[in-house]
């Protein structure tokens, strides 16, 4: 029965949409969940967007990377529980970030800094219409999350801008510590650059009940993004962290393969079972012994790491490995090469220092 009203037709509305792939701080097993993706562009109307490969996100810990640094998310963790628990500043929610950055205007990704040729065209101000109504909820809240995002970006452009690793120092996290590392790596290492252009992506991120950020930029006068690390350290400020963002190692991992100098030292490396079977010379007790294959980040060499059978480190890497379903794990190793070792590619695991090849000390 017709009604008294005016019917109205029910009509669909075409919204413009853009499609964004997934991108994943490599950081260790099970570590990164896509929380607050936030989005940055220029003021101009129309902004590039650097398209991302996906096999840049197995680069880095590499985690992330980085990850880097850097492991990606197919096991990820609920990253938003509990996040800023352990923070001395009260609580921020994160989902404001989305929306004062879309408010900002909006394009780009994150993971360890490899794009392909074709830019794609992102409309800046796509969203910023269907948040400004949003933004006005609570202005307390979007002040306290954007002070926060202008202080990880500046101590980002600090460290990014610096022309020295000396310039760089007090910008890194945990700096008595990695000060020593520092100085040996650009021993033998050139320093390179990389100037703070803009920010491309902010992403707040949990491990281990401690707060950190993945942050990348666009690096000043290139067709290059850099990803970094930020741990956000309350009172004391935000800090880079630099082991990640060089994936430092003691030694070049191929020149460690080949000489394995007898001694104790620890590297950044992925496990996985040693399917192989190599077990020989001193090794070659399988009751006593379980093989890990070793690999390093840019290299093809190998190693085969022995652990001794039901102790803890065998059970902490067989653990690492079942949860990530044998796949490769991202972990800092102590690694000892025994002396007048007959095997040519053994070497003791002596301890699994972290689970992922960031490293945080106990506070």
């Amino acid at each position: 029965m017709p009604s008294g009203k005016d019917e109205k037709e029910a009509k669909l509305r075409v919204v413009e949409e853009v499609t964004h792939s997934e991108e994943v701080l490599r950081l260790g097993e099970n570590e990164v969940e896509e929380v607050a993706r936030v989005e940055v562009a220029p003021p101009p109307e129309l902004t590039t967007r650097l398209a991302t490969e996906e096999a840049e996100f197995e680069r880095r810990t590499h985690e992330p990377d980085i990850d880097v640094i850097i492991d990606d998310a197919r096991e990820s963790e609920d990253l938003e529980d509990d996040w800023q628990e352990t923070s001395t500043r009260g609580p921020v929610p994160y989902g404001w970030f989305v929306l004062i950055f879309l408010a900002i205007g909006g394009a780009v990704a994150w993971s360890a800094g490899w794009f392909s040729d074709e830019p794609e065209v992102v409309p800046a101000d796509l969203a910023r219409q269907e948040s400004v109504e949003r933004m006005a909820e609570d202005e307390a809240e979007i002040r306290e999350a954007t002070e926060l995002v202008e202080m990880v970006e500046a101590r980002v452009r600090q460290y990014a801008d610096a022309d020295s690793w000396e310039g760089m120092l007090p910008h890194v996290r945990d700096r008595s510590r990695v000060e020593p590392l520092m100085r040996r790596w650009y021993r033998e290492e050139d320093f390179e650059p990389m100037p703070f252009g803009r920010l491309l992506v902010f992403q707040p991120l949990e491990l281990d009940a401690r707060n950190f950020f993945i942050v990348r930029y666009e690096v000043k006068k290139s067709n290059e993004a850099k990803s970094l690390l930020v741990e956000d350290c309350g009172d004391e400020g935000v800090f880079v962290d630099w082991e990640t963002d060089v994936c430092y190692q003691p030694m070049p991992w191929d020149r460690y393969v080949e000489e394995r100098p007898e001694g104790v030292l620890q590297f950044r490396v992925q496990v996985e079972p040693d399917y192989a079977g190599l077990y020989s010379h001193e090794f070659q007790d399988e009751s006593r012994w379980l093989a890990i294959r070793l690999t390093a980040l840019d290299s093809d060499e190998f190693l085969v790491g022995y652990v001794e059978r039901r102790g803890k480190v065998e059970e902490e890497i067989r653990t690492l490995i079942e949860d990530n379903q044998y796949r490769p794990v991202s972990v800092v190793l102590r690694l000892r090469v025994p002396a007048n070792v007959k095997s040519l590619r053994g070497v003791v695991i002596e301890e699994v220092v972290s689970n992922r090849w960031l490293i945080q000390e106990e506070k």
